[in-house]
């Protein structure tokens, strides 16, 4: 069966860590990867894989707009907020893992059938954080529909954040918290994103606070149970550290994301979990998609 042609925009740590991955991918084959800069890391892998880099970026995205049918953002939100208009005029599937707002926000987990449903084509995945706590704050509001403030604590390996990533910081925060919004299906609710850096070799942890009635906590450890099963389909090092617990008028609910080190250290969970949760985006586009005309594209 042949693989999907896909291209790569960057060469930072996410692209590296997702260039690697998709070599493994059944579905997808990178045939391209288009950046402003050489690095002799990347292109080692890139040449071993035989993918071609193109520095052209001000023609280069419409000049080989026919070697590729999707096209992963992996720079930044200034980038990506540049090139954008570029890519909505390519008519190709974009995966946008920039915080940028650009496209349709994406949580495997969660939207991936409505989005295909609704043809659309411009994937964004949020951020690394927002792809590990927001499927559980979904499933604690798919208990309590009535719940009033949610909270992400998110911390990361310092070694695992690019120039990228620390020059997002803004647009990460306000991206995050949009999301916990929109899948809580609350547009009123108190969302609050913090993220935080460490110097230790230590694995991504995300801690999720829900302000609600406790009542309903046995339900609500099932659902999030469910729902740590249903990520663990495509990000295998996410678990589960401490279930659901209440706390005063909150629940509180612990993860560990860890790496499966293919490009990058274990303990770059943040960096796993977003490359992870854009093939997964892509793979199940192309496969809902395989046997129908080509979806028109949602500007």
């Amino acid at each position: 069966m042949r693989k999907i042609p896909i291209a790569i925009f960057g060469n930072g740590l996410v692209a590296l860590d997702l260039l690697s991955k998709i070599t493994e991918s059944p579905i997808l084959e990178c045939k391209i990867v288009f950046c402003r800069t050489k690095k002799p890391t990347f292109e080692k892998l890139a040449a071993r894989h035989g993918v071609r880099m193109e520095y052209d970026l001000i023609h280069g995205f419409n000049k080989h707009a026919g070697d590729y049918e999707a096209l992963f953002d992996c720079t930044s939100a200034l980038a990506h907020r540049k090139y954008s208009p570029v890519f909505k005029n390519l008519d190709k599937l974009i995966i946008n893992l920039t915080p940028e707002k650009a496209g349709h926000l994406c949580m495997p987990a969660l939207n991936m059938q409505t989005l295909i449903d609704n043809r659309v084509k411009y994937f964004d995945m949020v951020s690394c954080g927002g792809q590990a706590g927001i499927p559980i704050i979904h499933a604690i509001s798919e208990v309590d529909k009535d719940i009033e403030y949610a909270e992400l604590f998110i911390n990361a390996t310092s070694e695992s954040l690019g120039a990228g990533s620390r020059a997002n910081i803004d647009e990460y925060i306000d991206t995050t918290e949009d999301g916990i919004r929109f899948f809580a299906k609350n547009r009123t609710l108190r969302a609050k994103a913090i993220a935080t850096a460490n110097n230790a070799k230590r694995n991504m942890r995300v801690t999720v606070y829900a302000e609600m009635s406790p009542n309903k906590i046995g339900e609500i450890r099932v659902s999030v149970d469910k729902m740590v099963k249903e990520v663990q389909k495509y990000v295998p090092g996410y678990k589960l550290l401490v279930e659901p617990l209440v706390e005063g008028d909150h629940i509180m609910v612990s993860l560990e994301i860890r790496g499966i080190g293919d490009f990058t250290p274990e303990f770059f969970g943040n960096v796993d979990i977003i490359a992870r949760a854009a093939i997964q985006a892509a793979e199940k586009f192309f496969i809902a998609n395989r046997n129908q005309r080509p979806p028109s594209s949602i500007q």
